[in-house]
């Protein structure tokens, strides 16, 4: 009996442990899988943020040497000189001017000048590169004139009187200009659906134009007129442009 019993001891002990080793393989079989997956992802994380931070410094960096200098010009007047740097204002904003030994100033007179020769108000023209940090390193610096503003606008009249050469027009509001032609002012109506130009003699009082021009400095009741469109449906015939420009009436 001792014996069977032995024997049946180790038998049960037997399976027990076949057991808990056929149980046991799958997680050892799910484990070596688990653990690779994570550490795939962690490693694809780490290479994207490294990724991430390659490419933000490379934008980054607009010192590289290989990057490409970028070509600006500002105009505008001068208002502060300190050290090397000038101040000009450009389009209601504060630009600020790096000049250097290579610089080269040129006054209104055309004449190479040093940068402690410039005077505040002057209108400049600063030619150069922009830097990094938004200051144009100037290679030519220029003393001109600033530029005349547009001042040429439309004007919706009425002709109120034609005297000789003299051709007063109004505005609704009763404003009232002489017009001041000249040989290149063009004088159109639209015939068909075109314009066609026709001589100055044609209109009359009580025609209703389209005028381009500008109030005169010096007189700002006349008007300098570059164009004249006539908004009228009576046919009027038109001249040849390839013939000398006719006769106009001026002030």
């Amino acid at each position: 009996m001792p014996y069977r019993r032995l024997l049946s001891t180790l038998t049960l002990l037997s399976l027990s442990l076949s057991f808990t080793f056929l149980f046991s393989l799958p997680l050892f079989a799910q484990e070596p899988d688990q653990t690779p997956s994570v550490s795939e992802e962690t490693i694809k994380e780490n290479i994207r943020e490294r990724l991430e931070e390659a490419v933000k410094g490379t934008a980054a960096d607009t010192t590289s040497p290989n990057s490409t200098p970028v070509k600006r010009a500002w105009a505008g007047n001068l208002t502060d000189i300190t050290n090397h740097t000038l101040t000009i204002e450009s389009n209601s904003q504060a630009k600020q001017v790096e000049v250097s030994d290579t610089t080269v100033i040129v006054n209104a007179n055309r004449e190479t000048i040093a940068a402690d020769n410039l005077e505040i108000d002057t209108f400049l023209i600063a030619m150069g590169y922009l830097t990094a940090g938004g200051v144009l390193d100037a290679r030519r610096i220029v003393e001109s004139s600033p530029p005349k503003p547009l001042t040429l606008a439309a004007y919706f009249v009425t002709v109120g009187s034609i005297d000789d050469d003299t051709i007063t027009v109004k505005d609704k509001e009763n404003t009232s200009w002489e017009l001041s032609l000249s040989d290149d002012t063009v004088i159109t109506q639209s015939v068909a659906g075109a314009a066609t130009q026709i001589d100055v003699d044609n209109l009359k009082v009580g025609d209703e134009l389209v005028l381009i021009g500008e109030e005169n400095e010096a007189t700002p009741t006349t008007l300098d007129t570059t164009n004249i469109h006539l908004l009228s449906s009576r046919v009027i015939p038109s001249i040849d442009t390839n013939e000398s420009s006719p006769s106009s009436k001026a002030e």
